[in-house]
C-alpha cells in the first residue's frame, strides 16, 4: 500500500458528561455481592460515546467498570434509545486468619485438652529421666504450666479470634469513576478525564 498523505480529523468539543451522586458501597472484605454501584450518567444526545474507567484507594483492592452497552461494556452511547448505565464493581481481599485451624469454635474446645496431654507426657518423661528430688520440682512446674495453659486456651474462646490483618483493612475509602468523551485529546490517564465522581466505599 502506498500512502500519499494522512488526514486527521479532530472531533469538535462536546459537553462533559454529568455523573451525579452514585450510590455508596458498603461491603465486608472479600464479599462478592453488594460490592457495586450502578448509576445513569448524563450525556448530551448526539455527542457520541463516553468511555469509563475507575480506581480505588482501598488497600489490596481493585475495581472494574461494566456498562449496559451491548457492543462495548466500557462505553455509554449518548444516542441509545434507552439510557445506558454504568456499574462500578470493587473487589476486596478477605481477611483470613493464618492458620485458621486453631481458632475455629470447634477446635478451641480441644485445644486445652491437647495442651494438657502434651504437658502430661512431658512430666512423665521428666519423672523417668531425672533423680527423684529433681523430678518432683519438674513435675510441679509442669503441673502449674498445665493449669495456666488450660485456662489461657479455654478463655481464648470467649475473646474470639485474633483481629484480621492480611486482607483489605476495615475503613472508609473511595471508588472513583472517570469519564472520557470522544473529543478528549489527553493521554488516556485518569488525571486527564473529562469528568469524575467519587463513590464512598466502606469496608467492614
Amino acid at each position: 500500500m502506498t500512502v500519499d498523505y494522512v488526514r486527521l480529523y479532530a472531533p469538535s468539543a462536546v459537553p462533559k458528561p454529568t455523573l451525579g451522586n452514585p450510590p455508596s458501597i458498603t461491603v465486608k472484605a472479600g464479599a462478592t455481592t453488594g460490592n457495586s454501584s450502578t448509576f445513569n450518567p448524563g450525556l448530551t444526545p448526539g455527542t457520541g460515546f463516553a468511555y469509563f474507567t475507575c480506581s480505588t484507594n482501598a488497600p489490596k483492592s481493585s475495581c472494574a467498570i461494566a456498562t449496559s452497552d451491548t457492543l462495548n461494556t466500557h462505553v455509554v452511547n449518548s444516542s441509545a434509545t434507552t439510557a445506558e448505565t454504568v456499574t462500578a464493581t470493587v473487589t476486596t481481599t478477605a481477611n483470613a486468619i493464618v492458620p485458621p485451624l486453631f481458632f475455629t469454635p470447634e477446635n478451641r474446645i480441644w485445644l486445652p485438652v491437647a495442651l494438657a496431654a502434651l504437658l502430661a507426657l512431658l512430666g512423665m518423661w521428666l519423672a523417668r529421666s531425672t533423680p527423684r528430688r529433681a523430678w518432683r520440682y519438674g513435675f510441679a512446674l509442669v503441673a502449674v504450666c498445665m493449669i495456666v495453659g488450660t485456662l489461657t486456651a479455654g478463655c481464648s474462646g470467649n475473646n474470639g479470634p485474633p483481629p484480621p490483618t492480611n486482607g483489605t483493612p476495615p475503613g472508609s475509602y473511595t471508588v472513583t469513576v472517570y469519564a472520557f468523551t470522544e473529543s478528549n485529546i489527553g493521554d488516556g490517564s485518569n488525571a486527564n478525564a473529562d469528568a469524575s465522581v467519587a463513590i464512598p466505599l466502606t469496608v467492614n
